[in-house]
Order: C-alpha cells, then sequence, then structure tokens
C-alpha cells in the first residue's frame, strides 16, 4: 500500500520519505515513479541518480544533460581521440549506472558530456521516447535502436556523429509514431518508412535522405498528418 500511495509523489518526495523507516524504505524499492522528469544537471544531481539507481530502481523519466565545468561520463567505446586528450584531467562519472532503470519510458540526452558509442543507453526495453540532441561526440547507429522494442517517438536532432540508414527503423514499423531526425548523415530512402500504419509526424528535412515526393501513393504513410523532407526529393523522377 507504502508504495501504491508513493506513486503519486514525485521522485524528490519519495527519496526523502524513504528515510523514515525500513519499511518505507523498501517500498520506495517497489514504486512506479510516476512520470515526472528527473534531470541530471549537475554533479549533485548525478550522485543523486546514483543512489536512485538502487532506492528507487522504477524511475519512468530521466534527462540527461551536462554536468559543469571539470566534469564529463566515462569515455564510451571508440572515442574521440582528441577529445579524449582534452578531457582527460575532468572528473569521470559512470553512465553505465542508467540500464539500472529498468521500467524507463523516457529517456532525454541534451548536450551531455558523452564521447564514443555507449550501448548501455538503448538497454530499456520499455523506452516509448527516446530525444537525443546537441551531442558533439556521441556515436551510435540506427541500428542500434532495434533493442528499444517499444518505441514510439524518436528525436534526433544536432548529433554530429550519428549514422545509419532508415531501414533501420523497419524493426519498428508497428510501434514508431514520431520521427524527427536532423542529422546530415543519416541516409536511406524516406519510402521505407511508407508502410508504417502509426507513423503520424516525420521530418528529414536536415539528413541525407532520399527518395521522391511523388512516389507517395494512395496508401502510403496512411496515419501522417505532417512530413518535412530534404529538398532532394521533390525533384522530377528521372
Amino acid at each position: 500500500i507504502v508504495a501504491i500511495i508513493f506513486g503519486f509523489f514525485p521522485p524528490k518526495d519519495i527519496m526523502r520519505m524513504r528515510r523514515v523507516c525500513i519499511k518505507w524504505r523498501e517500498a520506495a524499492k517497489k514504486t512506479i515513479v510516476p512520470m515526472t522528469e528527473f534531470s541530471v544537471d549537475s554533479v549533485r544531481k548525478y550522485n543523486a541518480m546514483r543512489v536512485m539507481t538502487t532506492a528507487l530502481p522504477n524511475l519512468q523519466q530521466l534527462s540527461i544533460r551536462g554536468l559543469g565545468s571539470g566534469h564529463k561520463y566515462s569515455d564510451g567505446e571508440d572515442a574521440d581521440e582528441r577529445r579524449a586528450r582534452y578531457t582527460a584531467n575532468y572528473t569521470t562519472h559512470d553512465i553505465n549506472i542508467i540500464p539500472n532503470f529498468r521500467k524507463l519510458r523516457c529517456l532525454e540526452i541534451h548536450d551531455a558530456p558523452l564521447n564514443g558509442r555507449y550501448p548501455v543507453l538503448f538497454d530499456f526495453p520499455l523506452l516509448h521516447k527516446l530525444f537525443i540532441s546537441d551531442c558533439r561526440y556521441l556515436k551510435f547507429d540506427l541500428a542500434m535502436l532495434s533493442r528499444l522494442p517499444l518505441l514510439k517517438e524518436l528525436k534526433l536532432i544536432g548529433n554530429d556523429r550519428v549514422v545509419g540508414n532508415l531501414r533501420s527503423l523497419r524493426v519498428l514499423k508497428d510501434i514508431l509514431e514520431e520521427v524527427d531526425i536532423s542529422c546530415h548523415q543519416i541516409e536511406g530512402n524516406f519510402m521505407d518508412l511508407a508502410d508504417f500504419l502509426r507513423l503520424k509526424q516525420l521530418d528529414l528535412r536536415h539528413t541525407s535522405v532520399t527518395g521522391y515526393v511523388m512516389d507517395i501513393g494512395e496508401n502510403g504513410f496512411p496515419a501522417l498528418g505532417s512530413i518535412g523532407l530534404p529538398p532532394v526529393t521533390f525533384r522530377t523522377p528521372p
């Protein structure tokens, strides 16, 4: 019952109440935290998140941002060597703790001090929304999204080292509802998404995607409400 009651409170309040007694501490571990953003934008907030990975593991919404001057997350695989040297003396914090939030449904990463590839960022089987923006040194391929089987909303903005082909999204054909990608290394033919039955919003204007708008037939993009495409797609087919 205590866990159910806790479920009406934001993370900050639950973390405070769990200190009352052992019973409440155990209840907090079982609480399904409501969809309230918890933003990690400082070292203090990071330390709080580290505690929450065990004290409040059923967090559903998380925002990862900057940690402050002189701080970074541990370098990932295939990190940019120049950036790694520049930040070699920074205080390092472990990003690999976040998969402990197994019920995470919304993950936002904005201008976070990440460098390289981080498979742990795609280890959330219940994730519905993924927003990643302005992470210049974060690397990943669209194919990694296949590890997010319930993903409904995808927004990738200003991530210079994100690569991949739109075909990789076909594993999410029956679930994706919104796709907004502004990353110039994303390629493919936008028509590979034409049979996505739930897709309501599509914006690929700032990508290297190709295709012909004139190829959209009566049955193409059946649920689409808005679409944005690169200028090249409006040319006349040969």
